[in-house]
């Protein structure tokens, strides 16, 4: 019964990404890229060009059978994401989430050989930790998510040239390659767990000859690492607030723009005071701002004669991250180093940011 139960999630499983192939009827062509992109994602990482394993499901149905407080999903998606901090080491991992999440891995019978099922189908839980799967059986594929409107914004021109500062795992740029197909990515990371995560991820990705170009650099405190060259986009995601010296940060970012460059930030802020509730359009349905130039740098003028940002105590959000910074403070960094905000759009609960330099 229990082999067939496998077969049967297996076939469903795959019925329902060649829907989602042919799921692209009526959208936007971003939206399509989109949806294509997540295909590809799912054919190299889920699939390996190869057909699914069985494990995902025999783990998943073994936790189930535990019963625990979190579905088969969602823990195995919080053991994958922990096990990249700890550099994949099981008794770490075990001592770490019992003690912030009271999850006793030993107690529920999870076994390094169960670790191993998590990190072969790791990115298959990393589009479920970003929102494109469910977390419950039979994990279908999500449509118009906040994640959707992130990739749209962030859209990127074949021959761009991009670097992500500060990338993480990595997940969100390598998913911008494959959905607008672009041939240049440069990716920073502080984190030498993440790095090292990354770095045997992009070894990956060679063997399948793809057109598009990755690579990594080492990241550092107060500078971006790739100040001689030159990009179309620099994004900043859910990182800002990780820099412990965001002006020397910014400056040196500002050293990588020239006048068509497009800083893209998106970041969870706390307070968001300079935008107001009425100055969204209730018709549009991505809540999308426009606003004036000149009335955005006069609130930033406004704000910058406020007291000194180094004294503002920043935001504690234990269920997001460790902190969050204030809008307030966020403007005056990007006034001091002579950015114009040019576009402004609401993202679930993050903001994203498009930024050029003062002309």
């Amino acid at each position: 019964m229990r082999k067939l139960k496998f077969k049967l999630q297996n076939l469903y499983f795959l019925i329902v990404f060649i829907i989602a192939t042919t799921h692209s009827n009526g959208q936007d062509s971003n939206t399509i890229k989109i949806i294509r992109g997540l295909n590809t994602y799912r054919e190299l990482y889920l699939f390996n060009r190869g057909l699914f394993d069985t494990s995902f499901f025999q783990l998943a149905t073994k936790l189930d059978d535990i019963n625990t407080a979190m579905s088969p999903g969602l823990l195995m998606e919080l053991i994958y994401a922990y096990c990249k901090m700890v550099d994949g080491n099981y008794l770490e991992m075990c001592k770490t989430l019992k003690k912030h999440y009271g999850v006793d891995l030993k107690r529920i019978n999870f076994l390094p050989t169960d670790l191993e099922v998590v990190n072969r189908h790791g990115h298959f839980l990393n589009m479920m930790s970003n929102g494109f799967i469910d977390v419950e059986a039979p994990y279908k594929l999500i449509y118009d998510t906040a994640l959707y409107e992130e990739l749209k914004f962030c859209h990127l021109n074949p021959n761009d040239k991009m670097v992500d500062i500060g990338a993480g795992d990595g997940f969100f740029s390598i998913l911008l390659g494959l959905i607008y197909q672009n041939q240049s990515i440069v990716l920073t990371e502080l984190n030498p767990n993440l790095v090292r995560f990354m770095r045997n991820d992009l070894d990956f990705l060679k063997k399948f000859n793809l057109p598009f170009m990755w690579s990594l650099v080492d990241g550092h405190d107060t500078n971006t690492g790739v100040e001689p060259l030159i990009f179309d986009k620099i994004l900043i995601r859910q990182s800002f607030h990780h820099f412990r010296k965001k002006n020397d940060m910014l400056n040196s970012i500002v050293k990588s723009m020239d006048d068509r460059t497009e800083l893209i930030i998106i970041e969870h802020l706390n307070k968001p005071k300079f935008i107001k509730e009425n100055s969204f359009n209730i018709d549009d349905k991505v809540n999308h701002i426009e606003l004036n130039k000149d009335s955005i740098q006069a609130d930033i003028a406004l704000m910058s004669k406020d007291k000194d940002i180094s004294k503002e105590k920043e935001y504690i959000d234990y269920d997001q991250c460790n902190k969050r910074i204030s809008a307030k403070s966020f403007l005056k960094y990007l006034s001091k180093n002579n950015l114009v905000i040019i576009e402004i759009k609401k993202l679930d609960e993050s903001y994203a940011f498009r930024i050029k330099k003062r002309s």
